[in-house]
This record gives C-alpha cells, structure tokens and sequence, in this order.
C-alpha cells in the first residue's frame, strides 16, 4: 500500500516519533536534488528489471530515537535488517524529516524473488508502521521518440540521436526510469530559430524524466521563429524581437521629434515619411506577417516650416522697425 503525504494523528507508537506524515516505496532516489532526498518512481510494483526498491518515511521525531527497517521476502523469512540512529537532529522535532532504506536488485538473486515483499518499520524496537511491495516477472516495452521537425538532438539516457536518426525506437524494461532532452533552441540561421514548445503527451520540460508503463511515443513539437530588425537613424525604434511564423509582427516609431541644435529650439521637427524594407506601410505604427525573417526602416524627413515662419516674423518685425527709423530720420532732417 502506498501513502503519501498523509498526516497521521493518531498517538505513535513510539513517544520519540511525534508525528507519521507518510510512507511510500520508490525505484530510485534523484541525489542531483538539493535538500532532502527526493524519491523517484513512487510505486509498489516492482519487477526483476529493477535496480533498487527504497522505502521513505516522513515524519517528527525527537534527538536520540533509532529506527530499523526489516525487509521481508515473500515466504516470509527476514532477508535484511538496516538501523539508523540514535538520530541527531533537533530540528526534526518541529519540522518534516525524511528517511529512507534500500535494497538493491541488481547482482541479488533472492530479491529477485517474485510475490508480495513485507517491510516493518520500528522506533526504538517497537513497531511503527508495515508496508509491502509486490515483484512481478520483467517485462519489456517499447518506446519511440521522434521531433517534429527533425531538427537539432535528441538525448535518451546520455545519449544523442541526430534529427536524422529519428525516429527512433528503443526496448525498455517496464516500470523503468529514464531521462530524455531536447535542445529547448534550435538556431538555423540569424533569423531563423526553432523554439521547442511541448512533447506529445504534454509536459512543456525540454528535459524530463519518464517512467515506462506502456508501449509510447515521445515526440518533440518545435515551432519556427523568424526575427524581425526595424532600423531607424532617428529615435528608438520599438518592435524589433522574435515572433512566431504566421504570427503578426507590430512596428513603430515615435513621430515628430525635434532636430538637433537651434532650428530644434525654433520647433524644427524630423518627420516620419514611410517604411522601406519589407513594408512600405506610410503609418509611423504598422504590421506585418511574419512568414520568414524580415527588416524594416524608416524613413525621414526635416520639416523646418516653424523655424522658418520665426525667421521670417523676425525679418519681417526688423524690416518693419528700420522702416520707422528711417522715416523718423527723415522726419527730423532739416
């Protein structure tokens, strides 16, 4: 029987064990996880094939307690006996701590044993909780793994498969664990990248590990990106960036901006004039779709229409003056 997580609150057998929160058996135990030891393939069947059968145990204890693990074939008689303790940690009175024993399979032929295995768990000699497994005979599957497109790698238990080798198809023992990994970026040129989006059962991990329960398939889904580049000698262009094929791509940039200098203070403006490239959209704002990589840039133009009515009211309001002045000195001339 597996149990996970699972609070117990009835009163323990032990007085050092102040809390059962769970027990449960795994195939393999992830060491590459930082903190507690984490479990692998939680299960209570097992077959030949297996490596290792580890029992784990969550609970609160108390500084000075020891457990014992008796595991028991299926005709019954004790196989193996493993203790632990009197432990040392404080913490593990007020917070969840994990424990765990094995046995191995591999090069063991007695614990090749097929039928139902029974363990008993013990806390300073007595009795805390017992549990059981079940080894059935091996039994092998098959599993295909594939991309689609067929591009980048494919690594199955450290292995690498070129786009080309694929599909390919491999025989597993059931209830097996096994790691695979795809590239999550598959860059084909400066503007063309495939970008891993999901397997075909779901799992969006370009590196995960499965367990075999069944004859599969695994197949890698990419999707192509192309990069759109906007150019512009003036202001801060916005779109530029990856998209999605067929997705549509929005561009722009910001219009007018002042020159540089005193026709900028006099209100001269650069003014946006079209797109060139892959658009010719006239709208500082504009789209396109993106069906392969694409550049666009804008085009400006100076447009000095304010400084010049400023120039030409100063001309004018000047001309005007010395006209006064020259009449006035007319005026005065004997």
């Amino acid at each position: 029987m597996i149990v996970l997580f699972i609070s117990l609150f009835l009163p323990c057998a032990s007085a050092k064990v102040i809390e059962l929160y769970g027990h449960f058996f795994a195939r393999e135990l992830n060491e590459m996880s930082p903190g507690e030891p984490q479990p692998l393939g939680i299960t209570d069947t097992l077959t030949q094939a297996d490596n290792w059968i580890f029992a784990f145990m969550r609970a609160k204890f108390t500084v000075g307690t020891t457990f014992l693990w008796s595991w028991y074939a299926p005709s019954g008689s004790r196989y193996a006996s493993y203790s632990y303790g009197p432990t040392q940690q404080p913490e593990c009175a007020e917070q969840i701590c994990t424990l765990y024993s094995r046995i191995g399979f591999r090069g063991y032929p007695e614990e090749r044993e097929l039928g139902t295995w029974r363990l008993d768990v013990y806390s300073d000699d007595v009795l805390l909780y017992s549990d059981r497994f079940t080894v059935k005979p091996r039994t092998l599957i098959r599993v295909t793994f594939d991309a689609d497109p067929r591009l980048g790698k494919l690594v199955v238990d450290s292995i690498p498969y070129a786009g080309g080798a694929l599909p390919t198809t491999i025989t597993w023992d059931l209830y097996t664990i096994h790691t695979i990994r795809v590239d999550p970026i598959i860059q084909l040129s400066a503007g063309e990248r495939y970008i891993f989006s999901e397997w075909s059962d779901g799992s969006k991990m370009a590196a995960r590990i499965i367990e075999t329960s069944s004859n599969a398939t695994y197949t890698a889904r990419y999707r192509a990106q192309y990069l759109l580049t906007v150019n512009s000698s003036i202001d801060n262009p916005q779109g530029s960036g990856w998209y999605d094929e067929g997705s549509t791509a929005g561009f722009s940039v910001t219009s007018p901006r002042p020159v540089e200098g005193l026709l900028g203070a006099l209100g001269g403006e650069y003014v946006f004039d079209r797109w060139s490239g892959d658009s010719s959209a006239t709208t500082n704002s504009a789209s396109l779709v993106m069906n392969e990589p694409k550049a666009v840039t804008a085009i400006w133009r100076v447009d000095n229409t304010k400084p010049y009515m400023v120039f030409g009211t100063i001309g004018a309001l000047a001309l005007i003056a010395l006209l006064v002045y020259m009449r006035g000195r007319k005026a005065s001339t004997p």
